[in-house]
């Protein structure tokens, strides 16, 4: 009887420990799918990190603290093979354990995330020579020996706790404190100082780890300030309703202009680009040179998708012809890397083309035989060009539909989704070693891609599937947009695309919902900040929104197009009808000069209300910047493409939003 008692104690304590879920936990299948990405990923990202410690150790040669001389100092051995690991589990609350004892009823109360770096433990081995001085009284030490360091069981961790209350919603509730353990070794080439370090190492643990724990302390206050956030309501809600804007321009007739200026000003090479203009006026002029090669990709990309809807709502034989002459650019992007691969270059021009001498001194710039043709390329791919790609694909393949379009579609969308399996999702340099763009931090477009791939050949379903667990984990990459929705504007451009895809061709119902709590959120950081092709796919994805939305996204584009064709300057700053306050975050993802990234306190002064369209500052695709954003510089001979006219018109009126 004692032991059915105790046996019953074991499982009931096992039930318990399952506990209660909530509106964003995340099942076993999908973390554990999380898991195999990101223990993939590490391989690539490994051989980087390396490079990174090894530079950062031979910087130590030569180096004097105080009275330390750090003479030579090398990395003798390391093992950082165990990867990183995000774990997202349910808080329960209302429970009480002792041994075998549990009372009080389980209750959810949020969801805890926690970030082990790495899942195990690495360890570094470093050797080299030191010299110390210290002067004692009359007498000076001096020692000169070679050593050797040694650091093992190294790992650290972080975790979050959010109340999901509102599930479209997530605040951060608590943080704890930054854990970092280690075991650390020093040996010299004496014998009798190797005694004494032995004797002195519970007070050099002491020392050292006081110093690691002074450098913990400062992160811990950092991310102490996650604490409350994100922010609620979000910036820019609340906003006084806007008066319907006092012209109606042609929106058919703009969005036609800019796809005739495309075919002869804006793709002299294939590939979609802005153009410098001789003279300052729309209309008049020629180009006398070509600028942003670096996003020819995407934006060749979204010229697809826009001529597809155009397609799709006139049967006009010109937008066929358009974007098949895009697609054959974007081969060509493909082919350049590797002929029939899925590695994308940014641009394609020939090498006998005026722009090509400026583009071979970009670092990334590299030369590859096309056609028998010896054409100028651009590396350092990233992710933002491949969606550009596949979102443009997607749509030619369900907008224009016919055969060839729909083979030439599926063949790249399948390339595209070969080639990053076969690099564990990381796009590499042209080099094919080095490591470009990472995918594991943008599970939505793994989902996205896979899908697009699925659905137009069913031979990558299975691949589907399996990615497709990730769907449950989406929202818990929305939260460093949801914390800072205004830096780094472009992310939110990236995910709209994404998601049309991933949400427009989901067929799994329990998969659907999982990605609706990711979209819930988007909504909620960005549904409000008046932008005529983000709420275009909102409307496209969820006809409830329609009615709401089409007015806003009509009166948008007409002040959209109101804005003419060459780019101009604003300094809306100094205009005391916009109202404006400041823009503060706890911490934000910034990219140094260096390449590198901080993330770092951040407050700048923005408008507290989305800016009217017409007086935003110029750029290359309006509906990717920051629409609260004051001033911007624009220089009159600068003519971007007008993708931010034909996408979105197009777009809006397929789905009868427009007129």
């Amino acid at each position: 009887m004692r032991k059915q008692s105790v046996l019953c104690l074991l499982l009931a304590a096992q039930v318990a420990t399952a506990g209660p879920t909530g509106p964003l936990s995340v099942p076993q299948t999908s973390q554990a799918e999380l898991d195999s990405v990101l223990a993939a990923t590490w391989t690539k990202v490994k051989p980087y990190l390396d490079g990174e410690l090894q530079k950062e150790v031979n910087k130590l040669s030569g180096s004097t603290h105080g009275n330390l001389v750090i003479n030579t100092l090398s990395l003798a051995s390391y093992d950082t093979s165990a990867p990183p690991r995000l774990v997202i589990t349910p808080i329960v609350t209302g429970q009480h354990h002792f041994l075998f004892f549990t009372w009080g009823t389980p209750q959810y109360g949020g969801e805890d995330v926690k970030i082990l770096l790495p899942n195990g433990n690495w360890s570094v081995q470093l050797k080299g020579h030191i010299t110390y001085s210290q002067k004692i009284l009359f007498f000076t030490l001096h020692i000169s020996q070679d050593v050797t360091i040694t650091v093992s069981g190294l790992n650290a961790s972080e975790d979050l706790q959010l109340d999901t209350s509102n599930p479209s919603w997530p605040v951060c509730k608590g943080a704890g404190n930054l854990q970092v353990n280690y075991s650390l070794d020093v040996k010299t080439g004496s014998t009798g100082l190797n005694i004494l370090l032995t004797l002195l190492k519970p007070l050099v643990d002491y020392l050292v780890r006081q110093q690691v724990n002074k450098a913990l302390a400062k992160i811990d206050a950092e991310i102490a300030g996650l604490v409350g956030a994100p922010a609620s309501p979000p910036w820019g809600t609340g906003a006084p309703a806007r008066a319907p804007f006092g012209q109606q321009p042609d929106l058919e007739q703009a969005a036609l202009a800019a796809s005739a200026d495309m075919q002869t000003t804006h793709t002299p090479y294939g590939g979609v680009v802005s153009a410098h203009m001789t003279l300052p006026t729309y209309g008049q002029g020629t180009p006398d040179h070509w600028i942003g090669f670096g996003d020819s990709a995407i934006w060749t990309g979204h010229y697809l998708a826009g001529e597809s809807f155009r397609y799709a709502c006139t049967q006009d034989p010109q937008a066929r012809a358009n974007a098949t002459r895009a697609i054959a650019a974007i081969t060509d992007m493909f082919d350049v890397e590797t002929p029939g691969g899925g590695h994308l270059a940014r641009c394609v021009v020939p090498v006998t083309a005026p722009d090509a001498a400026t583009l071979q001194t970009d670092p990334h710039a590299f030369t590859s035989t096309l056609r028998g043709q010896t054409v100028v390329c651009l590396g350092n791919i990233s992710r933002d060009q491949y969606l550009g790609v596949m979102h443009g694909l997607g749509c030619a393949y369900d907008f224009i539909g016919d055969p060839a379009t729909q083979q030439a579609a599926s063949a790249l969308e399948g390339r595209v989704v070969d080639y990053l399996v076969a690099n564990d999702w990381v796009a590499l340099q042209h080099d094919n070693v080095t490591m470009s763009a990472p995918f594991v931090q943008s599970p939505d477009k793994m989902i996205a891609f896979t899908a697009l791939a699925a659905h137009a050949n069913p031979s990558y379903q299975a691949l589907r599937d399996q990615v497709g667990q990730l769907a449950w984990v989406l929202w818990v990459f929305d939260e460093d947009g949801a914390l800072d929705p205004l830096s780094s504007y472009y992310k939110w451009n990236l995910g709209e695309g994404t998601d049309y895809h991933a949400v427009r061709l989901e067929t799994d119902p329990s998969r659907y919902q999982a990605i609706a709590r990711h979209r819930a959120i988007v909504r909620a950081s960005i549904g409000h900040h008046e932008n005529a092709y983000f709420q275009t796919i909102d409307a496209a994805l969820d006809s409830t929104l329609a009615k709401t939305l089409a007015p806003e996204i009509l009166d948008e584009l007409r002040r959209f197009v109101s804005r003419g064709r060459r780019d101009f300057s604003v300094t809306n700053s100094t205009d005391p009808t916009i109202q404006k306050g400041n823009y503060s975050v706890p911490l934000s993802f910034q990219k140094t000069s260096s390449g590198s990234a901080t993330l770092t306190p951040k407050t700048i002064v923005e408008a507290l209300y989305p800016i009217a369209v017409e007086k935003r500052p110029s750029t290359d695709f309006l509906w990717q910047r920051d629409p609260f954003q004051l001033d911007g510089g624009g220089d009159p001979l600068q003519q971007e493409p007008g993708v931010d006219i034909v996408l979105p018109y197009w777009m809006a009126r397929y789905y009868k939003l427009v007129p």
